[in-house]
């Protein structure tokens, strides 16, 4: 591999990850035989037989390079795997993702522009086999970064169902990340993602979108995403105290503040009872004072006060804020045990 050429880097962050999903993942970036290309794996202090299937898979190829470092979370994997980078794009890709037939077009593109980042469509897979595409708009949509920020921040959504805070499905120019000194918040252990294209987006005009579908994300019903969670508590009042700082740091791009933070906090109370107080994995008997605790420390009685309906994008975002500003706690429990239940089923 002559590191000099190559166009991307593709760093993949692995921890006690199913090996099956690496081969897979691994398997959909060398299949389309892409010179031009440098594989970056970095172990977070997997097991000792994990690592060694790991090292074994990154013995067969000479684009693919692994690092070890002490488990210190996925920020500081990545972190790595972009100081580790040569190419002159960078794609992060979980383990248990892919890549589609399409990427020799990025490949192609990227080889060709200059932005500094370029933003494409993302297939959501389920187990099952179930696929659900997540696209920007058609391919003359005029890209707005203030649209893209709100986005992020979980506000007004005007590029269909597209999910502009994640950091897959898109490419990002390696020497503008180390310009502008942009990386993943090592602190923060939920939304670093969110955090990282707040800031990626603040820095730069340089944002083009390629209508291409090369990127599939598998909805791991096992992963921490899913899984109850003791710690979302703090995680996500840190992730506000992030975003009050980022506001601090952009007070100008940001109009209608109050609002869009007012949000927030009611998107993650009801994901603090999601992942914590009503989770169907949950046996605690605490469960209506933790609600009532968490009611009063997120602010909601204020933050609904604040927001109207219509600042909700999606009918399911408008039930969760309706049934929130009523306090009718049963029926979100009962929602919330409804939509674990149908994951759980696709397993």
């Amino acid at each position: 591999m002559n590191k000099n050429n190559v166009i991307i880097t593709f760093i993949i962050p692995v921890y006690n990850t199913n090996i099956e999903f690496l081969h897979r993942c691994i398997a959909s970036i060398l299949q389309y035989k892409l010179n031009n290309i440098q594989i970056i794996i970095i172990d977070d202090g997997s097991s000792y037989n994990v690592y060694k299937e790991i090292e074994s898979i990154s013995s067969t190829n000479e684009h693919i390079e692994f690092y070890v470092q002490e488990n210190s979370g996925v920020s500081v994997a990545r972190n790595q795997g972009i100081r580790y980078a040569v190419g002159k794009y960078i794609m992060f890709i979980d383990p248990d993702d892919t890549l589609g037939t399409e990427i020799k077009e990025i490949e192609a593109y990227l080889s060709k522009n200059n932005f500094d980042i370029v933003l494409f469509d993302v297939y959501f897979s389920s187990a099952v086999g179930e696929k659900k595409l997540m696209e920007l708009g058609n391919s003359s949509i005029k890209i707005n970064k203030n649209e893209l920020i709100k986005n992020t921040l979980f506000y007004k959504n005007i590029y269909n169902n597209y999910q502009a805070g994640a950091i897959w499905g898109k490419a990002f120019k390696r020497k503008f990340l180390e310009s502008t000194h942009i990386k993943f918040n090592h602190l923060l252990r939920k939304a670093q993602d969110r955090e990282f294209m707040l800031y990626v987006y603040s820095e730069t005009d340089l944002i083009a979108y390629l209508k291409n579908k090369s990127y599939v994300y598998f909805q791991n019903v096992d992963s921490v995403c899913n899984k109850v969670s003791k710690s979302i508590n703090n995680k996500s009042h840190m992730f506000l105290s992030e975003v009050s700082r980022y506001h601090t740091k952009y007070p100008q791009i940001i109009e209608n503040w109050d609002t869009i933070y007012s949000k927030i906090e009611i998107l993650l109370f009801f994901e603090i009872l999601y992942l914590n107080i009503f989770h169907i994995n949950n046996k605690s008997k605490k469960k209506k004072r933790e609600v009532i605790e968490e009611y009063q420390i997120c602010n909601i009685k204020n933050a609904v006060k604040i927001v109207k309906i219509s600042d909700f994008n999606s009918i399911n975002e408008k039930v969760k804020y309706i049934l929130i500003k009523y306090k009718l706690f049963f029926f979100l429990k009962i929602l919330i045990h409804r939509g674990q239940s149908k994951l759980h089923q696709r397993k």
